[in-house]
């Protein structure tokens, strides 16, 4: 049974997702609330909360903005 490319993206996605600790860590070092984060994904600032910790991983559209800007968070700390 062939893998769908939708499939496949998100997998690529999530597998591109930071650990929790480094998350938090990244937006930290940037001075960044997790209030700043919420308003820019377009979800709660208690979201953003249990991506941080762990008990949850965005998903969708979600899972592209907060990775596009942790990933931009990363590459400025430089």
């Amino acid at each position: 049974m062939p893998i769908d490319d939708e499939v496949l993206a998100r997998i690529k996605l999530r597998r591109r997702l930071p650990p929790p600790s480094m998350r938090r860590q990244l937006r930290e070092q940037a001075g960044v609330s997790q209030s700043d984060i919420a308003a820019v994904v377009g979800v709660s600032r208690e979201c953003v909360s249990m991506w941080e910790s762990g008990p949850r991983v965005p998903r969708g559209q979600n899972l592209e903005r907060y990775l596009a800007f942790l990933e931009r968070l990363a590459r400025e700390s430089v």
